[in-house]
């Protein structure tokens, strides 16, 4: 069985002093099933201190605590020594997703049985997690790794955002994970009673869309190791994790352009169908084997690999840009928030822009567009600004999008002025009326926005979303540079 681990401050130091190795040295099974090897507390390898997680050498714990969840396929066990890492067994998984699911198939691995007497929840001092994927498939697939925060019944459980790692084809891949509370903050609040509760390690892999798992991709995970750190993990405030650049007297000021560790976790996505459910990772432009491509801004960008769908138009992919992350410009930028004074004066405003750069690998329907939007972080509607343009898309080319920063601003008073604040679906009045209203009312904010009663865009954009339609034929890729304001 495995030892239960109290995390503290002096715990690392402790071990040391105690030697606090393997109960048994035989191998021999115990009594519930667990072999001796299993009950390897933390041992001390090449300065690191580290957990065996799994190594899959015996059904109990190793198998009999994998939780699948719904449309996940099967998981079983392995003997064929060209699929084992080490040992004698392996775990092989194939992952089937299910037809029209509305998440990729997941599973995980618990940080805590009560049965076994281990815990390893507490994160404090959490370093990294590595282990190792066979692909035995013959093209590279990607895996997404992350931590389950909450188990919230037998077939469901909230998580933390993942990293997408591509594992190479018919061969092993160490696949390491390195734990940063504050770099998935960025898109998710995290407190440090989360930190100490980590319930498991999960694994995302490419729906088949399939419920056979006979027609599913082979997977085969092997030695699953958590290793620990001196220093705790401490929460920053998002103004401290952040990086924008701008250089004195340029005319452009950047808000993200993946050059920056964090910037893997800006965006979220969100999509009902699972078989639409786009891979999202940061590579380097040169590296993509595309004459002549390169980024618009650094040396890398961020790949949308769009699989696709079933039906032309059946579905919209949202791809979610932090709230924390345009708040935290405005604040910056635009509008200084604890100030209430503007940075950037509201008659201005006309002359800056939001924009970003997109690239789309390979022939699209005439009609392929990315459709723009404005969610309100600021309370809990998040009722979406209409009137932003949309990209018709071109192939084989980097294309750029923009919108006037006064416009997002006049949007926000204009949905303000019209629609029922209690239900911001409704409108106050009938439509003829309404638009003399917001007429009225556009002339007076045209004048001076920031005393017309209402500008929550100068202060704050809200939550950026990027749209696109569900499409049919081949996967598609796009890529995605450079976002900033720029003063024209």
């Amino acid at each position: 069985m495995k030892k239960y681990i109290k995390r503290i401050s002096l715990l690392l130091a402790g071990i040391l002093t105690l030697g606090m190795l393997s109960a048994c040295k035989d191998g021999s099974a115990s009594e519930d099933g667990a072999s001796s090897e299993q009950v390897q507390a933390v041992s001390k390898v090449s300065n690191e201190y580290r957990v065996e997680l799994a190594n899959f050498e015996q059904w109990k714990p190793d198998f009999s605590l994998i939780r699948i969840m719904e449309n996940f396929g099967k998981v079983s066990r392995n003997k064929d020594e060209k699929y084992v890492k080490s040992g004698s067994y392996s775990a092989k998984l194939q992952p089937t997703g299910g037809i029209y699911a509305y998440r990729k198939p997941q599973m995980y691995i618990p940080f805590f049985s009560e049965y076994y007497n281990f815990n390893y929840e507490d994160f404090t001092y959490a370093d990294y997690i590595d282990l190792w994927i066979y692909n035995a498939n013959d093209r590279d697939m990607p895996v997404n790794v992350g931590l389950v925060s909450a188990i919230t019944s037998e077939e469901a459980i909230t998580t933390f955002p993942a990293e997408t790692f591509y594992l190479k084809a018919n061969s092993w891949n160490l696949v390491t994970y390195y734990v940063d509370f504050n770099a998935m903050s960025i898109n998710q609040s995290i407190s440090l009673s989360q930190i100490m509760q980590i319930k498991g390690l999960y694994l995302e892999f490419e729906s088949s869309n399939t419920v056979d798992v006979n027609d599913a991709p082979v997977y085969y995970v092997d030695d699953v190791n958590l290793y620990y750190k001196d220093e705790p993990n401490t929460l920053k405030d998002v103004s401290e994790i952040l990086e924008f650049t701008h250089e004195e007297g340029s005319d452009v000021y950047e808000i993200c352009d993946f050059e920056h560790v964090y910037q893997k976790y800006v965006f979220s996505t969100y999509v009902k169908n699972a078989a639409c459910i786009p891979t999202l990772t940061i590579v380097n432009a040169e590296n993509e084997g595309m004459d002549g491509f390169l980024a618009t801004s650094g040396s890398s960008v961020l790949k949308i690999e769009i699989p696709a769908g079933q039906t032309k138009g059946g579905s919209w992919t949202e791809l979610i840009l932090s709230s924390k992350i345009m708040s935290a410009f405005y604040n910056e930028f635009v509008f200084d928030s604890a100030k209430q004074k503007p940075i950037v004066p509201a008659a201005e405003l006309k002359n800056y822009y939001i924009a970003y750069d997109i690239y789309c690998v390979g022939e699209v329907e005439n009609d392929y567009k990315f459709a723009h939007y404005l969610y309100d972080s600021q309370n809990n509607t998040y009722a979406r600004t209409e009137g932003a343009p949309n990209l018709m898309i071109k192939p084989d080319q980097w294309q750029t999008w923009s919108w006037s920063l006064y416009d997002v601003a006049s949007l926000e008073y204009t949905r303000n002025s019209i629609l029922d604040p209690t239900d911001p679906t409704k409108y106050n009045k009938g439509v003829a009326e309404a638009y003399q209203e917001y007429k009225k009312s556009y002339d007076k904010y045209a004048a001076d926005p920031l005393t017309a009663g209402y500008g929550d865009r100068i202060t704050d954009a809200g939550q950026f979303r990027i749209l696109y339609s569900e499409h049919v034929g081949e996967d598609r890729v796009v890529y995605i540079d450079n976002i900033r304001v720029y003063k024209a």
